[in-house]
Parts: C-alpha cells; structure tokens; sequence
C-alpha cells in the first residue's frame, strides 16, 4: 500500500483540485474544463501504472508477489485518480451527502470483505486478496460516481483552446507542489528517525501520530465543504467571515474532542493493545496539547487553496518540516534522540505550522 500511496501523491498532476478556483473567475467554462480534467486524469493515471510496472520490473519490488499485483495495482491507480476528479465534480455541484454516502460505501465495502476473508475458512488471506477487495470496492465506487457526474464526461474537452490553460496548469503545478510537501511533512520525521531508533521505539512513535491522525476527522469533513463554497465566493471579506464561523464551529467540536481523547486514550489503548503498550500513553498527551490548536486553525487553510494560491500553504507545511527536521537533527548531534524528543520534534511542528498559518492569514489579504 505503501507504494501504491507514492504514485498516487507522486503521478498525479493537481488538475481537478484546481478546477474550483479556476472556475472563480471563469464559471462558462465549467463544463469544458471538468471535461478536460476527466480526459487528464485518465491519461496521467495510465502513466502511472506504466512507471509502476517499470519501476518494479527493474527494482524487483513486487518480485516475491504473484503477478496478479499488478493488474490489481492498475485498477486502483486508475480508480483512485478517476475518484478524486468524481470528488471534487460532486463538491462543486455540493451534493455532499452524496459524496458521503460513496465514501462510506466503499469503507464499508472494504471493511466487510477484509472481515470475510479473515474469518473464512477457505478463502486465502495472502495480500493479493485484499488488494482484490481494494480493487472491487474503489472500481464500484468510480462507477457509480461516474454516473453522477455524467453531465460532465463528454466531448467537450475538444473546445480546450477556449481555457486559460497557462492560469489553469500553472495553479495545478502549484496544488501539486503544495501536496508533494504535505505528504513530506507528514512522513518526513518518522523517515528521517527510522534508521535512528530501535524498531519498538519506532513502533512507538508510529502509533502515538496515527492516533493523533485519527482526530483529523472533522477537519476532513469540514473541509470538503469549506473548500468548494471559498472557491466560489469572491468577496475576501465574506471569505474570512465565513472562515472565522467555521472555525467557532471547529472549537465547539474539539473542546469535547480534547477532553475525551486526554482521559479515556489510556484506557482505550490497555484495552486494545495491553500493559505492553502502556508506554504511548506517557506521550501522547504532549502531543495532544501542541496539536489541538492545530486542528482548531487548520480550516484557515483552505483559504489559500480556494483563492488558487496553493503554495503559501505549502510554505508553511515546508517551514512545519524544516522545524521538525531541524529538531531532530540537533538531538542527533548531542546524541540525545530518545523516542520522547523525536516526539516532541514532530509534535513542534504543530505549533510552527499553526503560528505561521495566523500570521500568514492575517497579513496576506
């Protein structure tokens, strides 16, 4: 999975996340240019699968595999790439609750085929079918959402001499760089210290950011509908009081949020994981206090990505990583790189990303 999330991140050009900014602007070519981004994505995706192959072919990546990896990793390549455009067609028509129910669909198309196979008695539970439930799931997905947004797979890509397509690729290029850097982000630190901590230390470390990471939610919910209502208001001053309503919403949400998690997480993971892991509930609470003004501010974010002017989130996710990375370098050199600060470097980046964001937000009109 770990490979199929590097193509995904890393072969596919931003072109239906810029669809909604460029539409500010240029709303008659709404039609022409989705049609466009269908045509696109289909394309890069098949690309991807091409360097895919090539690249496990020459590297030997997949080699102890059976061979059925690769067409099940084209299918959700393709799918996956085809996904996002449905996702962002279905958030500029703002059928969310149809966007939600997909979503669910295929969560819960996936975790009732990984629950078949692991209780079945004659179904293999080798990788390859998982990845066929994977597969299955994200391809009825496509199909159904295709159907949705129908009006929009047509023929008039043919009219894209009619696009701003310098405004339109140029913003794209800026999305893509901006995601590149995310994604960095996010896995930088826990890269940079893999090859520096014991295995249990980094299993440690690990579990404490994907429990943080599970507190994202509201976010991701809030920001599928942030992002497509910015993109179409062009009053900056109705922008920042909408952004400024949403944010109050976020604090009501994760007030109870942060309480919750601070006393029932050592209870949870005992529960779940055992005494053995007890250690994770020591850190996790720093990281919980340097992150929940974090998710509280996130949302700010879209303000950028919705005026088309991707890359000051991008700075700010690249001043978060340099933070984070500068960190632990120093614990490196006065050898002192215990899981607790290689906690703390990661965690810090949270507070650089939420400073920057404000002053960033509040400078920038």
């Amino acid at each position: 999975m770990l490979i199929f999330e590097y193509f995904i991140n890393f072969g596919q050009f931003r072109v239906s996340k810029s669809i909604l900014p460029y539409l500010k602007n240029r709303p008659k070519d709404e039609k022409t240019i989705f049609s466009l981004s269908f045509i696109l994505n289909f394309i890069m995706a098949v690309i991807s699968v091409l360097f895919m192959i090539f690249i496990s072919i020459v590297f030997g990546i997949l080699e102890n595999i059976s061979s059925w990896i690769y067409p099940l990793l084209a299918v959700m390549i393709i799918c996956e790439f085809l996904m996002i455009y449905i996702t962002y067609a279905l958030s500029f028509k703002e059928r969310f609750k149809i966007l939600s129910v997909l979503t669910a669909f295929k969560a819960i198309f996936q975790t009732l085929g990984f629950a078949l196979i692991y209780f079945s008695d004659t179904l293999e539970k080798g990788i390859i079918s998982y990845f066929v439930v994977v597969s299955i799931s994200t391809f009825i997905s496509v199909l159904i959402g295709s159907y949705l947004v129908k009006g929009y797979i047509n023929k008039n890509f043919l009219k894209f001499r009619r696009l701003n397509l310098k405004y339109y690729f140029k913003t794209s290029f800026m999305f893509y760089l901006t995601d590149v850097v995310t994604f960095l982000t996010r896995k930088g630190v826990a890269t940079f210290v893999a090859a520096k901590m014991t295995i249990a230390n980094l299993a440690f470390f690990n579990m404490v950011f994907t429990h943080f990471n599970l507190l994202r939610f509201p976010n991701t919910a809030l920001g599928a509908i942030m992002f497509p209502h910015l993109a179409k208001e062009k009053i900056d001053i109705a922008q920042r009081k909408y952004i400024w309503n949403k944010l109050k919403f976020n604090m009501l949400i994760y007030i109870p949020i942060f309480v919750l998690t601070y006393f029932l997480y050592p209870k949870l993971v005992l529960f779940f994981y055992g005494q053995e892991y007890i250690i994770v509930t020591y850190y996790f609470p720093y990281v919980l206090f340097m992150g929940i003004p974090y998710l509280i501010i996130y949302p700010v974010i879209h303000y950028f990505s919705s005026n088309g002017i991707p890359q000051y989130e991008g700075l700010i996710n690249l001043f978060s990583l340099a933070i984070q990375i500068g960190v632990v370098i120093i614990f490196i050199r006065i050898g002192n790189l215990t899981l607790m600060n290689a906690i703390f470097s990661q965690a810090l980046g949270f507070v650089a990303f939420t400073v920057l964001l404000i002053l960033i937000y509040n400078y920038k009109k």
